[in-house]
């Protein structure tokens, strides 16, 4: 990811169809890019996960110490039983304290 946006001066790209809100192109930087969860879910309010679903039961056991009340994990694409695997792996009690959301198709998903 890091290597993707110093293409780019540190910018997300994404294009907009001109019947949406917002449309055209909308660029934005991340504030933090880690591969350790602990640098940036804690202060995370929306949590994306573009993954195929063979990855949800060890993202989620990965993440599951840092997640907090009022957070929204939102994962894409949206079938594969993911909140099945959420349930299992967060528990009730997380799950209660937390949204889920399934997204389809997969917007933000790229191979980098």
């Amino acid at each position: 990811i890091n290597a993707g946006l110093l293409e780019q001066d540190g910018y997300m790209h994404a294009e907009f169809a001109s019947h949406n809100q917002p449309n055209g192109l909308i660029k934005g930087k991340p504030m933090l890019v880690s591969k350790n969860p602990a640098d940036v879910i804690p202060e995370s309010d929306v949590l994306m996960m573009p993954l195929p679903s063979f990855t949800y039961t060890s993202t989620l056991t990965d993440i599951k110490p840092y997640l907090h009340e009022g957070q929204t994990l939102c994962v894409t694409p949206g079938q594969g039983g993911f909140d099945w695997i959420a349930q299992d792996i967060l528990g009730p009690e997380l799950l209660s304290k937390i949204t889920v959301v399934g997204l389809m198709p997969m917007p933000f998903n790229c191979r980098i």
